[in-house]
């Protein structure tokens, strides 16, 4: 059985990290995990540690430090690693895009395999999203 197999048979384990911005997104995510949204109740969870994920949320606009750090944690992650940026920062930098520090989006530096897009996401398309990516991974196991 696949990696991304057993993440449908058990709990999807995710760690945020927050690229840059105004920390929207980050918000929105963290009230998924509140009482109101209860994104744990389809066995989403956050993980301590990059290496102890199965999946890395990215919000925010990347600056050159981030990229280094991006691409060192999706290595550090165990077997194959799912990508998932979210808001509008991270998809075309969003609001930081003509601003004084060189920004760029998360999809080139690494394999995004969703976007949540939305400035910030509503928790209900954040919800989707996660809804969607255990679809793809129940139909495509070897992803």
């Amino acid at each position: 059985m696949g990696i991304r197999l057993q993440i449908v048979t058990r709990s999807l384990w995710i760690y945020p990290v927050v690229a840059g911005g105004c920390n929207g997104c980050h918000l929105e995510i963290l009230a998924c995990l509140g009482p109101r949204y209860d994104l744990e109740r389809f066995g989403v969870r956050i993980a301590p540690s990059p290496n102890l994920a199965d999946a890395i949320l990215v919000s925010g606009s990347l600056i050159h430090p981030d990229d280094r750090r991006l691409k060192r944690m999706v290595l550090e992650m165990a077997g194959p690693s799912l990508v998932l940026a979210v808001g509008t920062c991270s998809l075309d930098r969003g609001l930081f895009r003509d601003g004084a520090v060189q920004t760029h989006a998360a999809d080139s530096i690494l394999r995004i395999d969703l976007h949540i897009p939305g400035c910030p996401p509503r928790p209900e398309a954040v919800i989707a999203g996660f809804g969607k990516i255990i679809r793809l991974i129940r139909q495509n196991p070897d992803i």
